[in-house]
């Protein structure tokens, strides 16, 4: 049987061509968790001592609160991991303002409302980049939603109307 196989090692103590020293690969770095596991273990609720009291909040929650606690305490490798994290975040704030900012440059130059599929990203980014509308933003969308609903209603009573007469009561 010893026969059979390839000899791993030369006369010199080098591997011989072809064969690897490591033929298992490299270890997997971490294990697969369950998505469900994850999932509930994110979202247990527990008490946590605070510097403000006991306060209940979720295991995700805490475990933020505790790796901003260790940063602010002058724990370096706390204040690395969140400085890059932060620049990751503040990088897709940027992308995410780029991409809002050409879309609606777009549909002012189109002079057109946006689809369905561009609002939802336009409220999605809007809420990403913490963007408050102002009260009189909330205003004029108010206004645009009256005027689109009476514009429909119009079209529906006037399709109601040239439609087949002899159905009406």
């Amino acid at each position: 049987m010893a026969e059979d196989k390839k000899p791993s090692r030369g006369e010199h103590g080098r591997w011989v061509k072809g064969v690897s020293g490591n033929p298992k690969g490299r270890p997997k770095k971490y294990a697969k968790i369950d998505s469900g596991d994850l999932e509930r273990f994110m979202n247990t609720v527990l008490e946590v001592n605070t510097p403000d009291g006991r306060k209940v909040m979720t295991r995700e929650a805490a475990i933020q609160h505790r790796l901003y606690q260790s940063a602010m305490q002058g724990e370096v490798r706390a204040q690395i991991f969140l400085a890059r994290r932060f620049e990751k975040f503040n990088e897709k704030k940027g992308e995410t303002s780029a991409a809002l900012i050409h879309l609606l440059a777009r549909l002012r130059e189109e002079k057109r409302d946006p689809t369905e599929q561009e609002s939802l990203f336009m409220t999605m980014a809007q809420k990403r980049l913490h963007l408050e509308p102002t009260a009189k933003e909330i205003e004029e969308l108010k206004q645009e939603l009256r005027a689109k609903r009476r514009k429909r209603r119009r079209e529906r009573r006037r399709k109601d109307s040239s439609g087949n007469p002899g159905l009406k009561s």
